[in-house]
Parts: C-alpha cells; structure tokens; sequence
C-alpha cells in the first residue's frame, strides 16, 4: 500500500514528466554541444531554470554518457581521457560510478534514463523516511507525513545534483542505526555497515561526512537517552564493527578517491572554508514563503530564490513547531530541533558562536552551503511527523496551531511592508495571499480536530501538505530530448588522425560535453581538478587563474587566453582545433586575437585550425633533467619555442640516458602512430632512428604504466603535465596501462568484506 500511495504521489507532483513528455534534465539550460544547450534543440527551451543548480547538466550528464558509452564496449572506464588531459575517473567518489541508481543510467534508454533516476530518488526517499518513522515508533500517518515533506522538499525537488543520491541514503542510515541500538546482532550489524558503504558509493566527500556524522550523533544520543538490556560501550563496540565492515565494503572507491585526494587533486576549498556563510540572509522567509522575492528558483542573474535549499512549506514548518510542544521519543524531537537550528544558523546565518564549527578539523574544508540542506529538511520532516503524532494525541489544537501561525503572518505583514516599493511586491502580495490560504485551511483543520476521527484528520492534513508542496514545485520543464545527438562538427573533430585536442570559445562546446560525444577537450569543470594541470594553467596560460577562494572549479579558454604568447603551451597539449560560435565576431576582433588559425569548418559552429599543433604522441632527443618543480617552470618557459625538439623532464639527472643522447642529431626521422586509444589503456608504435624520449600528451599520473616488448618502462613527468618514456633505437611497440592499485586492492577487500558480511548473515540464519 505504501509504495502505491508513494507513487501515485510522485504521479501527481510530477504529472508533466510522466505524462506530458517533459523532463528532469536541465541540459539546454547551460551551454553544451552548442552555446545555447543542444544541438537541434533550438527551439521550445523555457526561460527560466526549474531547479536551482544547474550543474548536473554540464558534470553529470556527460561523464555519465562517457561511462555509458564505455560499458557498452565492453570497458570499465578508470581514467576519462577527454578532458584536460585526462584525470582519474575511479577516484572521483561524487561521480558514483557503482551507485545502483546510476545503473538506470547506463542501461535505460538515454531519453528517459534521467528522468527514471530522479524519479527513482524521490520513492527512495520518501521510502526510506516512512520506514525511519516507524522503526522510532509513529503510526502510518505521522510516518507518512514526514515521508511525503523530505520526498517533496526543496531540496530534494531543486537541487538535483549527484550529491542528492547521498542524502536519500540518509534515513536509511538513520533507520539501521536505531535497529542496532535497539539490537546489536550481527544482522544490524551487517545492515549498519550496507547503509554506511551506500553513502559512500553514492559519492561526494562532504555529504557522506555530514552524513555520517549526523547518524553517529543520532546514534549516540538515542544511547545515551533510551534504556536498554544491552550495556551501552557493548552497543558502541558493535558500532565500530559495523563502520569497520563498511569501510571494507566501500575500500573500491574509498581507498582510490583518498590517495588523489592527498597527491593528485586539487579543489577550490581555502582553509577557511569551513567559516563562510555564503546565503542571502534577507531572503529567509522563502523557507516558509517560497517566490516571494522572485518567479522561479533562480533569476537571471544567477539569484536564488531565498535559502539555498528552496522552500520548506508553511504546514511542514508549523507541523515541526507542533512536534516541539511535548517531549517525544526520550526528547528526540529537541535533539532534532538542536540539529536543524545549529545546521541553519551555521550555513545560513553565521552566527558567530555557531559558525566557530567551521574551526574545527575536517569542518575547516567543508562548504557548508548546499550541502547541509537536505539534512536540514530531513530534520523538519521527522519533526512534523511528530507534529501530526501531536495533533491526534489533543482535541483542542486550534489555539496552538495560533502560536505559530500569528508570530508568522506578522513576519509576512513585515516583509511585504519592508519590501512594499521593490519591483517583486505584485508578486511577494501573490505569494502571501497563497501563504495565507493554506495557512487558513491549516488552521481549520486544527479547529475541526476535536469533531474529526484520527484517519480523517491525518487523510485531511496529509493531503494538504501534498497540495501546498505541490504548487511549490517549478513547471516549465523542457521536452524530453535526446542530450547527445549526432552533431555534424562532432564527426568533423573526431574524423583527423592522428587525434587532436579542441576547445570552444564563447560558449561553443562547452567543457565536458566532448567526454558525452567521445573527443577531447582542453577545457574541464569538475570540484575536483588534476593538480598538474592546475598548476600548468597557472603557470603557463592564465597566472593565478585557479585559487583556493571558492571562484573557481573549471577551465574554459576565452579568446583572450588563447594568444601568441600561450600558443606554444596549447600546441604542446596538442590543441588543434578552435569551435567558435557563428556569431562570434560580434564579440572580439579575431585578426587581434588569433591570426596564426586557419578556418576548417564552417556551418552550425566556425572551426579553426593550428598547423603548429604538436602531435598527440612525438618524439624529443635533447631533454633537460629538473627534480625541483618550481625550478622547472623556468626552464619549462625557456624552451616555450622549442617543445618539439625538447623536453624538461622533472626527475634527478640521468648519466645513462644523457650520455646515450649527447651525440643524437636533435632532429631525425624518428616518428610515432597511436594504433589505439582506450580509457584506460592507449598503444603507440614508435620507429626510433636514433634513442630519445616518445613524449605523450596526456597528463601524467603515478598510476598509468608503460610497457614494450622489453618489459616495464619508467613513466617520466614531461614538462610537468604530460607522460614520457625513453626508447632505444629500433622499433617499440609502447602500451600505456592505468593501474591504479588502490582500485584493485580496495575491490579485493570489497570482496573480502562481502564475503565476510555474508558469512555474518548465514550464522544469523541457521540461528
């Protein structure tokens, strides 16, 4: 019965996606293939964003078809190749690669595969929330009610990015931590440690920390205040064992995502992270009074509506304040009300006291905003569970629904007083009068407790918190589309060979969308970038261009970066071609800019073309040895003009080698042929007339290795981004093979892990 009520829930909220043919996807809100989304997609694009983050549509989309693609030839994609010279793809925890929902997305129909997904998480949530309730004890109705507020929450409804699958595994983490205080077997112990390591696969490092610590402060206050037959460091113990279990059951993506994290990474996070308050304080009244300041979610201008979760709803809020006037469940309703007023004043307020968090270790580098909200709402929904526990446990409910109704509506006369000359008040006056409704019908309902049985009442007051989240929810959805069709200049940038690398101006193929199409880009937007390419970006192209300010999180090349003077650096990363919009003389004067480029392609996008670009795969004889990073950089700048001849390699001297290249001709016919380019492992014939070093334009990482017909090659840092090996004369057939080690030792102590949760489960079952 529950999932059909869940269903036909998420049927009615969401009628245009099941039924009208519209979608989740905000992939035409953002430039992709094109500049104004994708291709052939022009027209019946909306004017507003549905949703407050519009990330998923240039992160998630794309890697998600690049594995998509991969798995249906047969790879497991390790490493993506396509963007900023490659990066390790297993180590990006946010990415989920082995989440189950994400599974939706590899094997479903690429139309309608997000839409399934999204969909998929709305039921889980609401799911997982039903079934928390009812483990703490509450009837269906109350359970009920908190199931339909966190499934229908701002946040969950407007922030659909990756870390969303995190937060619906919250209450299931919750719900399994209570069964093992309740009874620390190892069943619970078993399903402790499957609810924890579903976090982690589900991804994103700050959600599962918030996460998972807000469960082992649940779990430790629920200890501390329930009785129980089992004696309390015994139950702690138990804990242990089930976190121990869940770190080996995640050790796959746990392990590869911490050693990147620590040497291969680089995020925007400064060390004072943890202390910014990044919301619109003013605008808090959109927690109760969503579009009071603006029409949709987010404005033009990037403004969104209020609190960076959306909306919570008038009823959802004032069901809380019921669920505080009686100590519930040994005072769980304060400590749930202690967590959501330390989770909003923290990110929301920064009050001073409360914001000191941000201090302490691992806090210091977490963004707090975003990233707490749906935790804030899982909070309010659990206590308007208890708020409808509340009101079916009194008769007279009227005059205290009034103590939170009066306090308010006097803070919405006061806002639409304050804001009574602002552009918006015509629509602040609708939002209002909409407010002022249901809290009306809220409070009639209060009135009419005492003449209405308890299934009457909860049937009445569910529905009304069903209605008033539903006209809180944004329409204007796309069509359902088709995010990576066949696009003409695509075939174009894939047809050259040997390959080379692209990258758009103005918004013309924009960073990522060439990881959903199969070719390579130079530009990236990731939370996490290559360090190595970070640094030569820096160094090279834009100085000071990335910093640890939270500004930025991605590399797009304007115009103006693309110069005389950093052509040499873009030729060496093997950037060939430019795609520009059709339009894009309006915005600068392309003889200042770029003169060196030769038109290719013309039609729905210009494409120009650098004849200086370097191969993908070359080969140097004279090379320069520096182990000291900063003092390559010099020497990196000095032969700027010379990257075809030679290469600054970042390791000791080499006696062994230097003595074998001294009387080498600089220049021969020495050449090289990539015959394969996978994900995770590229082939190169090289014909060496005279020995010298196959410099690969890929970037470098520890975990990629090399091998040829006389065994393992050392892979040396090439002008501190891009990989190289040093060949004898004669012809090699060179193999580069990322092995990433933690992978594959994390995936034998998954296994293992497995093995001994099963293990766990069967003694259980003979018992």
């Amino acid at each position: 019965m529950l999932i059909i009520l869940l269903a036909l829930c998420l049927a009615v909220c969401f009628y245009d996606v099941i039924f009208s043919g519209k979608t989740f996807k905000v992939t035409n809100f953002n430039p992709q293939a094109m500049s104004h989304g994708v291709y052939g997609s022009e027209e019946g694009k909306t004017s507003f964003f549905p949703v407050i983050s519009t990330d998923s549509s240039i992160i998630e989309e794309p890697f998600y078809q690049f594995i998509r693609n991969s798995l249906r030839q047969g790879v497991l994609p390790l490493w993506n190749p396509h963007q900023a010279c490659g990066f390790p793809l297993i180590a990006l925890m946010q990415v989920g690669i082995f989440f189950p929902l994400s599974c939706l997305l590899y094997f479903l129909p690429q139309v309608i595969a997000w839409d399934a997904m999204i969909l998929a998480r709305f039921f889980l949530a609401g799911l997982f929330t039903y079934y928390l309730m009812r483990t703490l004890r509450f009837k269906p109705a109350p359970s009920l009610a908190a199931a339909m507020i966190y499934m229908l929450s701002g946040p969950m409804v407007l922030l659909q990015y990756w870390f969303a699958n995190v937060e619906i595994i919250a209450p299931l983490v919750l719900l399994s931590l209570e069964r093992l205080r309740r009874c620390p077997d190892l069943k619970n112990i078993v399903f402790v440690s499957f609810a924890v390591a579903l976090t982690f696969y589900a991804g994103h490092a700050e959600h599962i920390f918030f996460v998972n610590l807000a469960g082992f402060l649940f779990f430790c206050f629920r200890l501390v205040t329930v009785k129980t037959v089992h004696p309390r460091i015994k139950v702690f113990l138990k804990l242990l064992m089930a976190y121990a279990l869940a770190f080996g059951l995640s050790a796959m993506v746990l392990l590869p995502f911490l050693k990147n994290f620590q040497s291969e990474f680089w995020n925007n996070h400064g060390p004072a992270t943890g202390l910014i308050a990044e919301s619109f304080k003013v605008r808090a009244i959109s927690m109760i009074v969503p579009y009071f300041f603006q029409k949709h979610p987010v404005a033009a201008n990037f403004t969104p509506m209020g609190w960076t979760g959306g909306y919570i709803g008038l009823v959802p809020m004032a069901l809380a304040f019921l669920g505080l006037l009686g100590k519930q469940r040994r005072g769980l309703n304060y400590f749930l009300f202690a967590a959501a007023f330390l989770n909003i004043s923290k990110t929301y307020f920064g009050f001073p006291f409360i914001n000191w968090i941000g201090y302490l270790p691992l806090f210091r580098h977490c963004r707090f905003y975003m990233h707490t909200t749906h935790l804030f709402a899982l909070s309010v929904a659990m206590l308007a569970g208890m708020g409808v526990r509340y009101a079916f446990a009194q008769k007279k409910m009227f005059r205290r629904g009034l103590i939170f109704v009066v306090p308010a509506a006097g803070l919405t006369v006061f806002y639409l007083y304050h804001f009574r000359k602002a552009n918006h008040f015509q629509l602040s006056l609708r939002a209002c009068l909409f407010a002022g409704i249901i809290i009306i019908l809220f409070q009639l309902l209060l009135f009419l407790r005492r003449y209405l049985n308890k299934k009457h009442f909860g049937t009445a007051l569910i529905l009304l918190i069903i209605a008033e989240l539903f006209f809180y929810i944004p329409r204007g959805r796309d069509n359902r589309i088709n995010s990576f069709p066949e696009v003409p200049y695509i075939n174009f940038l894939k047809e050259p060979e040997p390959r080379q690398r692209a990258f758009g101006i103005f918004w013309a193929f924009y960073p990522n969308a060439a990881s959903g199409y199969g070719v390579d880009d130079v530009g990236i937007v990731l939370e996490m970038l290559p360090r190595r390419f970070v640094n030569f970006v820096n160094q090279f192209i834009r100085p000071g261009y990335f910093q640890k300010d939270l500004s930025r999180a991605s590399f797009w090349v304007s115009p103006f970066t693309f110069k005389e003077e950093t052509r040499s650096f873009f030729n060496l990363l093997n950037v060939g071609y430019t795609v520009a919009p059709n339009d894009f003389n309006k915005f600068f004067n392309r003889g200042k800019v770029r003169s060196f480029l030769e038109p290719a392609y013309e039609g729905e996008v210009k494409i120009f073309h650098d004849p200086a670009v370097l191969p993908r795969a070359f080969v140097v004889h004279r090379v320069i040895f520096e182990p000291d990073e900063e003092k390559s950089f010099q020497k990196i700048l000095a032969i700027r003009e010379h990257f075809r001849q030679v290469a600054v390699i970042q390791h000791e001297p080499l006696q062994g080698i230097s003595s074998r290249l001294k009387n080498v001709p600089v220049v021969d016919s020495s050449r090289s042929t990539i015959v394969k380019y996978s994900p995770n492992e590229v082939l190169i014939d090289a014909d060496m007339e005279n020995p010298g070093f196959l410099v690969f334009s890929d970037g470098y990482h520890p975990d990629w290795k090399a091998y040829s017909e006389s065994g393992e090659l050392e892979i040396f840092i090439a002008n501190h981004l891009v990989r190289s090996v040093f060949l004898e004369k004669g012809k090699h057939r060179v193999k580069f093979r990322f092995e990433p080690p933690e992978f594959y030792f994390g995936v034998i102590i998954s296994a293992v892990s497995m093995l001994i949760a099963g293990f766990l489960l069967s003694r259980v079952k003979f018992r």
